[in-house]
């Protein structure tokens, strides 16, 4: 009995230890030398409120873009799923991304987007849908990150993270091309094999992706913008890398902690004062985390009231495999 008990509890110390570590990492970076907390809470009630809200505004579109992509990937593996629906799946997992650590959202999203798929096996071709999605955004990543690498926000060997699942996908596709099994866990390769016969369909998720990069840029500019930042657009070139880089290891509900502390280090080392950084760093997490939570209780919501255009969730997750 006490064995049985242990893997939960082992789950517990390491989610309270991610958090613990995430709430230091915050305080530590509040109470440097450099910080001026109450000038920094000054900062954050005297912030513009426009550029605050078109923040929230682009942070959202983000999300519906890139819902677009994992639906161009679901029907290149022969499911269907209208536009509203797509950004609904993907919303709830950014739902429960807000709520939960270890972004438990991800595996909500494979649930969802693989009631959409056809066959048996589908919770493993939803898995595969999710790496191609992290390959496709290393390809708009890149040339972010070793930008912010160049300006010396980031250490250079970080520019090779995005490239990593990028050149994995481009193996994956190519043995996909060249299988024909389709039983049992095969079906993680289906989108991999999809876009290796058709390599210039990629072009649709990478492009809804680049455009979901580019609407953080764009957040991240305004949130800069409305604390009074000299360069928001050189800003937000260097926070962007730094908050995917810290997301990395998703230790606590929302990235609590880590988000705002991986800012203010970001943005200080371009010059920026730590208390002006720590200030930013928290309003981008802010803003960032209202439009999650806001655009997933939305797609919660519609989800309870409509039905999948394939099959339920216990049927991808109990039929055999074929």
């Amino acid at each position: 009995m006490n064995a049985s008990r242990q893997p939960p509890v082992r789950g517990g110390l390491l989610a309270g230890a991610g958090f613990s570590f995430s709430l230091a990492l915050a305080a530590t970076i509040t109470h440097l030398p450099g910080v001026n907390l109450e000038h920094a809470v000054a900062q954050l009630a005297g912030a513009q409120r426009l550029p605050l809200m078109g923040a929230f505004v682009l942070f959202v579109a983000s999300l519906a873009l890139s819902a677009f992509a994992w639906r161009s990937a679901v029907v290149e593996c022969g499911g269907r799923v209208g536009r509203t629906r797509s950004a609904a799946c993907f919303g709830a997992g950014s739902l429960v991304n807000s709520l939960a650590p270890a972004r438990l959202g991800d595996a909500v999203r494979i649930g969802l987007f693989s009631r959409e798929l056809p066959g048996r096996g589908r919770l493993w071709a939803g898995g595969g849908i999710l790496a191609a999605m992290s390959a496709f955004q290393g390809v708009s990543m890149v040339v972010l990150v070793a930008i912010a690498a160049w300006l010396g926000a980031i250490p250079p060997w970080a520019a090779a993270l995005p490239a990593a699942p990028t050149v994995g996908a481009v193996v994956l596709a190519r043995r996909a091309r060249r299988r024909g099994s389709r039983s049992g866990s095969s079906r993680l390769l289906d989108v991999f094999a999809a876009f290796g016969q058709s390599p210039r369909h990629t072009y649709r998720p990478v492009g809804w992706l680049t455009v979901a990069l580019c609407c953080r840029l764009g957040a991240a500019a305004l949130t800069a913008a409305a604390f009074g930042m000299p360069a928001p657009t050189t800003a937000a070139v260097v926070l962007i890398p730094a908050v995917e880089i810290a997301t990395l290891l998703p230790l606590t509900p929302g990235n609590l902690g880590l988000t705002s502390a991986a800012v203010a280090i970001a943005l200080h080392t371009t010059g920026t004062s730590l208390t002006q950084a720590v200030a930013v760093g928290i309003g981008f997490h802010a803003a960032e985390m209202a439009a999650g939570l806001a655009y997933g209780l939305a797609s919660a919501v519609y989800l309870l009231g409509t039905r999948p255009s394939v099959g339920t969730f216990a049927d991808a997750a109990l039929a055999p495999h074929a």
